[in-house]
């Protein structure tokens, strides 16, 4: 068959396809109305010594690690002369394309299993299709995507009783942008408490490491910024439209987010699907939390569920796998529809795939790889 044929060259294809896809879109936009450009002069001050003032405007709320990438485009762009909007396009659709990929080769080895070729070739081609690529471009915010596949790290490491590590992935997210500390639940998939003691310290000291030299610095505005409730947000049901919604707010929301990602893992664990599904119901959480629903937001759903739908695939129904294809991209392009439908038939979709997860045999000790030590405990 020429369609599995094709499928032996997967990476290559899907590369290909991407770097053509990130050429088009990158000549045919400037980043006038992208929140990169922004970022790239924040980077160029941080990777050019003057890191002292890249939190001096309270409106970047992102994290040292992605003006880190911004500041290192930015100066690609200089010294080739490439239209950064090339440079950006193009690194954002190999990398989310392939990221995917291997991800879920990663997570198929990991139980013993090779990928079926055409599954892979789906996932990249999918992550094309989906417009996953597109609207990182637009948005500015490749943290979005890169976020849930490091809790998806952090979640294997913690099953396989890696603390340490674990609290790694969950630092680096951090890094990224605040938010990825919210990924700090997926230790306690660490059944040993010393490794998820010293999961929660290494993640906590990653956070503390890279932010706190810039409030030392005098010069960190970041928490004197304020969000305004989006219609569409579920927040909206608590606050009216248009409130102003507040860093301790956002505080708040950080406690609620993680209260209910510990319940969702706990209520996972020792699931074989946990290690997606649980990162895929924290987000869920922080989008039921939050105040602003941009289109970038479920970006973080969109590469989750795309996960998760290639692990479910080879034990799933012809059914279930039609419902599954349809739901993930109507999940993609609910962008088309009002604003207030589309999160509903959003969190609806995503919750389902959760819920199947949940369904899922039970593991002998909750650890899905046959090669783990016993003895690995941090």
């Amino acid at each position: 068959m020429l369609l599995r044929a094709l499928a032996r060259y997967r990476y290559g294809i899907v590369a290909v396809l991407a770097v053509a896809d990130g050429i088009v879109d990158g000549l045919s936009r400037t980043f006038s109305h992208s929140d990169f450009a922004q970022f790239t002069q924040a980077g160029a001050d941080l990777v050019s010594g003057q890191w002292s003032r890249v939190f001096s405007d309270p409106w970047i709320q992102v994290g040292p690690l992605t003006l880190v990438l911004s500041g290192v485009l930015g100066l690609l762009h200089r010294l080739t002369s490439l239209r950064l909007s090339l440079l950006f396009s193009v690194v954002v659709y190999v990398a989310i394309a392939v990221g995917l990929m291997l991800v879920v080769g990663l997570l198929y080895r990991d139980r013993d299993e090779t990928p079926d070729p055409l599954v892979t070739l789906a996932v990249g081609i999918g992550t094309i299709a989906g417009g996953m690529g597109f609207f990182t471009v637009v948005s500015g915010h490749p943290s979005e995507t890169v976020i849930p596949l490091l809790w998806i790290l952090a979640a294997r490491d913690a099953v396989d009783r890696r603390g340490l590590r674990s609290g790694v992935w969950i630092a680096i997210a951090a890094g990224l942008k605040l938010w990825g500390i919210l990924g700090l639940p997926l230790i306690l998939l660490a059944r040993r408490p010393r490794a998820a003691v010293y999961g929660v310290a290494m993640a906590l000291a990653g956070l503390v490491a890279a932010y706190l030299p810039f409030l030392f610095a005098g010069n960190a505005t970041t928490f004197g910024f304020d969000w305004r409730v989006m219609p569409s947000s579920p927040v909206a049901l608590v606050l009216a439209p248009g409130t102003n919604f507040t860093w301790p707010m956002r505080v708040t929301q950080g406690a609620i987010v993680v209260a209910l990602g510990a319940a969702i893992v706990l209520r996972l664990r020792g699931r074989e699907h946990v290690v997606w599904a649980a990162p895929l119901g924290i987000v869920l959480a922080r989008l039921v939390t939050d105040p602003l629903l941009f289109n970038y937001y479920w970006l973080a759903g969109e590469a989750l569920a795309l996960v998760g739908i290639a692990l479910l695939w080879p034990r799933a129904g012809a059914a279930l796998r039609i419902a599954m294809g349809v739901g993930f991209f109507v999940v993609a392009f609910a962008v088309l529809l009002p604003p207030a439908s589309a999160t509903v038939i959003r969190m609806v979709l995503l919750a389902a795939l959760v819920v199947i997860a949940t369904r899922s045999v039970p593991l002998l000790g909750g650890i899905p790889r046959s090669k783990v030590s016993s003895e690995e405990s941090f």
